[in-house]
Order: C-alpha cells, then structure tokens, then sequence
C-alpha cells in the first residue's frame, strides 16, 4: 500500500534534487577545463549525483543526471567531451548503489555490472574516443586490453564508491531535516464550546433540581 507523500517530503526532494544538478554540473565543467583529474571529478560528480538517493528520491536522482548531463551538453557543445560523465560514471553509480540499497546479491549485481562496463568501454573507444585517461591510448593499445583492465579497475573504484556512498547517507541524513515517512495522526485538542466551567453547570443543576422540588411541596 503506498503512503501520500507530505508536502515536506516534496519540497526536500526537490531542492535536494536542484543541489545535486548544480554540483554535479560544476565539477563536469572543472574536468572538462581541468588538465589533469578528470576521473576524480566525474566520481566526485557521481556522488553529488547520488545525494538524493541517499534518502530514496529515486526521480530526483534520475533527474538530477538528466539535468546535469543537458546543462554540461549546452555548455561544452560537445557531448562526447563529457562523454565518461554521461555514458559512464553517472549510470553507472546510480544502477549500483540502487541495487545497494536493494540488497541485491553479488551473484547478480556483479555480472550486472561488468557486463555495463564492457559495453560502456565499448562505447567510449569506438564511438567517443577516449576512455577518460588520455586519447593517445586509443589505437595504441588492443580494446581487449582496455576491456581486461578497465572492467578490473572500475570494478574497484565501484566497490570503494559504495563504501563513501554509505558515509555519505549517513552525512547527508543529519544534515537535512529528518521526514518521517509514515503517515502520523496528530492528537487532537477537545475544544469545549461552552462558555460555562463544569463546576458552574453543577451548580446551576442542583439550584435547578431545589427550585422544582419547593414548588412540589
């Protein structure tokens, strides 16, 4: 059975979301303009990416790779320049941490992810170019080589994302206000509408049940 979402819970999804894109946005441009590091900054954008999914905003995490992406796109001009933001590290860093929080078996998640590896290794020698290191690689070294090492490599550089993904959520928890995501029936106060106190409607009782019983005798 699904719970109403509060309003609270809409808005903090929202600007969790709006924070995420506008991170996110910044570091691809500084590792596009940046010399060296570009690895780094496309991690550091993933995590700022997955900020959202730390308290289960699974739209707002989509949509702030979505935005980021389009906004980087827009700037640069140019998407295969950003293409291991958009093609790789952001997908990818959103597929595994919501199968973390899925608890979904190594057994599973594992092929699952080495087989996105391949394909977006794939993707960025043949189709875009560059594998984020440099762009002498491409035609130097065999793709089986790149495929063979990257899978090795990202697989790790993954494992550890999950482990700053958890103290991320634990960070990001006590910094944003704590929604409760169970509907909570606030205890009402009875309003008593009578002007009089009980004591007073006593009294006017019995001066009542003494008068009727006077003119009776």
């Amino acid at each position: 059975m699904k719970t109403k979402r509060s309003r609270s819970q809409i808005i903090y999804e929202v600007a969790l979301g709006g924070i995420s894109s506008a991170m996110a946005l910044l570091l691809v441009w500084l590792s596009v303009i940046a010399r060296y590091g570009t690895i780094s900054l496309y991690i550091l954008a993933s995590l700022a990416i997955l900020m959202p999914l730390t308290q289960r905003y699974y739209i707002a995490t989509i949509s702030a790779y979505i935005v980021s992406s389009l906004l980087a796109f827009a700037i640069v001009g140019d998407i295969f320049i950003i293409a291991g933001h958009v093609a790789y590290f952001a997908p990818m860093s959103i597929i595994s941490m919501i199968m973390l929080e899925k608890k979904v078996k190594l057994y599973v998640s594992i092929p699952v992810k080495v087989v996105f590896i391949g394909l977006a290794l794939a993707f960025l020698y043949y189709v875009a170019g560059t594998i984020m290191i440099s762009n002498d690689v491409i035609g130097e070294v065999p793709f089986w080589a790149v495929e063979v090492v990257g899978i090795v490599v990202l697989l790790l550089v993954d494992f550890l994302m999950g482990y700053v993904y958890q103290a991320l959520k634990k960070r990001v928890s006590k910094v944003i206000k704590k929604i409760d995501k169970t509907p909570v029936e606030d205890d009402e106060e009875t309003v008593d509408d009578n002007p009089f106190e009980e004591d007073e409607i006593d009294g006017a009782r019995v001066e009542i049940q003494e008068e009727d019983k006077a003119e009776e005798n």
